[in-house]
């Protein structure tokens, strides 16, 4: 079993994919992750910070895009098939057009020291 979890919400995790912790983070915890992810985002350049994620097309797209591949080690932005228009510009605001942000490369964040190493 592992640490900290009831065999219930291992249960529950098993059955529905994802498991609610509720209070799991205290309020100012979220809002310095909040902050982090916001900065992030708008310092964020879609003229070469751009990748199309899509779960329509049964991921083909992503399966051949070096952009996606090669992301386990960065920060990548996707964003929806039609968030930029027909001269490549971006059609909305980053934070409104942005719908994943992969960030597996968080070792200097506060994000990282906040969840994925959290003692609790």
């Amino acid at each position: 079993m592992a640490a900290g979890l009831t065999k219930e919400q291992l249960e529950k995790f098993e059955k529905d994919g994802l498991l609610v912790i509720e209070d799991f983070l205290r309020p100012e915890e979220v809002d310095g992750i909040r902050a982090e992810i916001t900065q992030i985002v708008d310092n964020m350049d879609p003229k070469t910070d751009r990748g199309v994620f899509s779960t329509t097309d049964n991921n083909s797209a992503q399966a051949s895009d070096r952009y996606f591949l090669d992301s386990g080690d960065k920060i990548r932005f996707f964003f929806e098939v039609d968030a930029f228009d027909e001269a490549g510009e971006l059609r909305w605001t980053n934070t409104k057009a942005l719908i994943k942000l992969g960030m597996l490369a968080l070792d200097q964040t506060c994000i990282q020291k906040t969840c994925t190493f959290y003692a609790k």
